[in-house]
This record gives structure tokens, sequence and C-alpha cells, in this order.
């Protein structure tokens, strides 16, 4: 097997880190504990359980993530220890506002997944790179709407 030609290579932490106030984990389990009650009176066990795991994930979710190497290469981009293979990834954007590089797979529950790219990076010569090998989505120049109310909501 021959050696992948690197384009880029950078690291990146695994998710932003998101700053969650005091306030925020009030409302936060208040909601949670109304809904938990909410499941427990109307005999939906399955919901509060999943309410539990819900709030374990976020727990845990707030310890500091360890970065994570992107690379983008001639086989494909390289998240960790997952290969993106160009084949299978449907088109690409760039979010120029947040440096982000959203990039659309094919056939998977999470159809989407994005990296940050680094200042020393050029956008086009991303797009140089990908011309191609991925299609351009010129249209979508903004975060999917999952992403940014997540956001907003400080889940992630």
């Amino acid at each position: 097997m021959k050696e992948p030609v690197v384009f880029f290579a950078w690291q990146t932490p695994q998710e932003a880190k998101c700053v969650r106030s005091r306030t925020w984990w009030i409302i936060a389990i208040i909601i949670g504990l109304a809904f938990f009650i909410y499941a427990l009176v109307s005999k939906n066990f399955a919901f509060a359980v999943m309410l539990v795991m819900f709030g374990v994930i976020l727990m845990i979710a707030k310890q500091d993530s360890e970065p994570v190497d992107v690379v983008i290469a001639d086989q494909g981009i390289l998240i960790g220890k997952t290969l993106y293979e160009y084949r299978n990834i449907t088109e690409y954007t760039i979010v120029p506002e947040a440096d982000l590089l959203y990039f659309f797979i094919k056939g998977m529950l999470s159809s989407h997944t994005h990296v940050h790219l680094p200042d020393d990076i050029d956008h086009d010569d991303i797009r140089v790179v990908f011309r191609n090998r991925i299609a351009e989505n010129p249209d979508r120049t903004t975060e999917p709407l999952v992403d940014s109310i997540a956001k907003r909501l400080k889940i992630y």
C-alpha cells in the first residue's frame, strides 16, 4: 500500500469548550427534573432512563477533551483514528466566520461532521485540494441548524 500524500495536518480540540454558567446548570436541572417526574408519573420509564443518560453525558462532556489530529490527505480526511474517504463524502462547506470545515457523509446517522480550521490555513487552499475530490456547496455558508441550536442552548 502506498504512503498517503498529506496536504494539511493540524490538531484541534475534539469539541469547542462550552462555558455553562451556574444559572444554566440550575435551569437545566429544573427542566430535567420536571421531565423526569413527568416520565415517572406517566410510567414512561424508557424516557426516564434516557433523561438520566442525557444528564450523565452532559456531566461527562463538561470535562476537557484531548486534542485530536486532523489530516487532509489524498485518500480522505482523517480525524483522530477515523478516516472519511472522499467517495463517502457528498459535499463540504467552509463557514468562514467560525473557521469551520463541515463535510456531509453518505449513509451515516449523523450526516455531517465538522472540524475547526487553524488560522494559518487559507480556505482557498483547502478548496484547491478538494476541487476534484468533493463538491462544495456554495449556498451553505452557515453551520447546520442543529449545530446552531445546540450552541445557543450550550449543549455543546
